[in-house]
């Protein structure tokens, strides 16, 4: 058996993988890249990219979300992948993030180092993705099914103004069952969630629907 040198405890990769979802008003959308190197050159992934020793992690994230999308956005630490085959090329630790942004407006999507294109896929129609990365998208899915109701979180998905409608169709892509209109109405304002514009506006029942706007006071629950 080949003796195990502390050197070899001091060859891991380590990376920050991003699962950004988008709400177009009738889908959950999740940004893929095209990669743009080996290995998986060509194949679909989310996106990431290998971290040095000086990195600061959150800020690695970060930086590879706003070369891409232009912006800063919302996100929070998923749990660690490590498995040891996980990356052909050695021994590779991810840290996954996953973000909410509004996609209500096109956004212009741009090429990085890592991507030489990238597009708003639906999470209806996913192809296969490269490494575990459809592992890593599955977990933020579970977590954002978890923590999405009633919370100041669908503030990261929305307009700033919006409909109730809007707010409940989210709701209910997200947790992938129909929810009862006016039970959701009634939660949602008695949580001080929202705050009321004023504002009327035809929907496409050509019935006016109001516009609210989500109270900035309150507080977001703390990570689950």
């Amino acid at each position: 058996m080949e003796e195990i040198t502390q050197n070899d405890f001091f060859r891991f990769g380590f990376s920050v993988t991003a699962v950004v979802f988008g709400f177009d008003g009738e889908h959950i959308k999740v940004l893929l890249i095209e990669r743009a190197k080996m290995p998986h050159k060509g194949e679909y992934a989310l996106p990431s990219t290998l971290i040095t020793l000086e990195d600061e992690v959150d800020a690695s994230a970060d930086k590879m979300l706003v070369e891409l999308l232009g912006k800063p956005i919302y996100r929070r630490q998923l749990r660690s992948f490590f498995d040891p085959e996980r990356h052909p090329m050695g021994r590779v630790v991810t840290i996954p993030y996953y973000g909410m942004t509004d996609i209500s407006e096109p956004t212009p999507i741009l090429p990085t180092e890592y991507a030489s294109h990238a597009v708003w896929q639906s999470l209806d129609g996913l192809p296969e993705l490269a490494f575990d990365h459809r592992n890593i998208l599955d977990a933020a899915r579970r977590r954002l099914k978890v923590r999405i109701p009633f919370q100041l979180m669908g503030h990261h998905f929305l307009p700033k103004q919006f409909t109730m409608n809007h707010l409940l169709k989210l709701h209910e892509t997200l947790l992938e069952t129909e929810l009862d209109k006016r039970n959701f109405s009634k939660k949602i304002i008695s949580m001080d969630l929202l705050k009321d514009t004023g504002i009327n506006v035809n929907n496409i029942t050509g019935r006016p629907a109001r516009l609210y706007e989500f109270n900035q006071n309150y507080q977001e629950p703390t990570e689950i």
